[in-house]
């Protein structure tokens, strides 16, 4: 009898998480206005298995574009994650500023989960801190469900002067994991601060021979400015208060440019200063003949000082002390100048045989007649120059050395200045 044959057993195949293959859409970049830009509003990532499909959107990014001024110092957005796959997604929201913005360590940023929707008021205990250390928010999101986020971000009205006109770009990078495998979505967003600080550019309303009166505008937005900063060549050399948009800066040199900025003063804190507004040179006038001057060597640094009280006392170059026998007065006489000091009335600049300088009684003759001649006009450098075509000269580096007179060069030995009495 034929023996009955054993039924075959059909195997079956159990659902296996195999291999995955990532899939990552990004959109191009959209183009808005300049405070509010942002790239890939909607980012989705999927991760599809042989049983499954692990995918992702973001939204809302976009809403995180802000600009700050005095009376926008806060902005709220709401950004939403979704799971548009089949399978549940663990997530976690990533979000940064460019390094280097200035707004990557200041700007203060709170997140907490949304309530329908919407975001109201922050309330207490939120995840809070800057874009360089806040926390990434992170879930769990079932297939087909969304979870809204509310993103706080704000400044100080100190922390606009530092960075008025500057901007960051925000980074949103979603991330969703499973088991061994995952898949990324990222938008951006731009926030800027409103140059809205920064004064005019100062204009000159008037000059003498070592000084130069200035005034400018008020910047846009002048509700926190307490002060204004005058800078010259770069150093802060006077304050205003802000209902003050004048200054007049003293003590300067005959015929020289300077360049001047005008920075906002932060009214909390004086030291917090705004970007400077342009800078513009202003030159002083020429020199006054019923003004006393301070006369410096460019190569010593050193004074011309009178150096005794009677006719043929020597002229000296010594060390600048701001006393009286340290200044001096140019008397017109036709095209030519006369120097005298006030503590020595009646002589003047003269020179002997030997070409040292001295001071001597007023004889009309060459030595004593002088023309003082710009250098590079603007620079406030002279020469001096008597009619006999010498022109005066510092000698040595002692603490105390007689002027002379020789053949003009262009050396500095032959270069002074002319400032302020005081």
């Amino acid at each position: 009898m034929p023996t009955e044959a054993t039924p075959r057993r059909r195997s079956r195949r159990l659902p296996l998480w195999g291999a995955v293959v990532a899939v990552a859409a990004l959109l191009t970049a959209v183009a808005v206005p300049a405070e509010a830009t942002w790239t890939a509003p909607v980012q989705t990532a999927s991760a599809t298995t042989s049983t499954g499909r692990l995918a992702v959107a973001l939204t809302g990014v976009d809403t995180l574009a802000a600009t700050y001024s005095s009376s926008a110092l806060s902005h709220t957005a709401t950004v939403t994650v979704a799971n548009t796959g089949t399978v549940p997604a663990p997530w976690s929201l990533g979000l940064t500023a460019a390094s280097g913005s200035g707004l990557d360590s200041t700007t203060r940023v709170a997140v907490w989960p949304a309530t329908s929707g919407r975001c109201g008021t922050r309330p207490g205990g939120v995840s809070s801190g800057t874009w360089a250390t806040i926390d990434a928010p992170s879930g769990t999101l079932p297939a087909g469900a969304s979870s809204s986020w509310c993103v706080q971000t704000s400044i100080t009205q100190a922390d606009r002067f530092d960075a008025a006109g500057g901007s960051a770009t925000i980074t949103a990078a979603l991330t969703a994991r499973l088991g061994a495998w995952s898949s990324a979505a990222t938008a951006t967003s731009v926030q800027t601060v409103a140059d809205t600080l920064t004064p005019g550019a100062p204009t000159k309303t008037s000059e003498t021979d070592t000084s130069i009166s200035l005034t400018w505008a008020a910047p846009t937005d002048s509700s926190a400015v307490s002060r204004y900063g005058i800078y010259r060549e770069g150093v802060l050399v006077g304050t205003v208060p802000s209902s003050t948009r004048s200054f007049t800066d003293t003590g300067l040199g005959v015929y020289r440019y300077y360049a001047y900025e005008i920075r906002a003063l932060d009214a909390s804190n004086p030291a917090r200063a705004s970007p400077a507004s342009p800078a513009v040179q202003h030159s002083t006038s020429w020199l006054d003949n019923s003004s006393l001057y301070v006369v410096r060597d460019l190569a010593s640094d050193r004074c011309v000082t009178v150096g005794g009280s009677t006719s043929g006392s020597p002229l000296w170059s010594s060390g600048c002390r701001g006393t009286t026998t340290q200044l001096w007065q140019f008397v017109a006489e036709g095209q030519y100048l006369k120097i005298t000091s006030p503590v020595v009335p009646g002589l003047y600049w003269d020179s002997a045989s030997d070409h040292r300088s001295v001071l001597r009684s007023d004889n009309a003759i060459s030595a004593q007649r002088w023309t003082a001649v710009p250098v590079a006009p603007g620079s406030g450098h002279f020469q001096f120059r008597d009619r006999n075509s010498n022109c005066l000269t510092s000698t040595g580096s002692g603490v105390t050395t007689q002027m002379q007179v020789s053949a003009c060069t262009t050396s500095e030995a032959q270069l002074f200045t002319l400032g302020a009495s005081s």
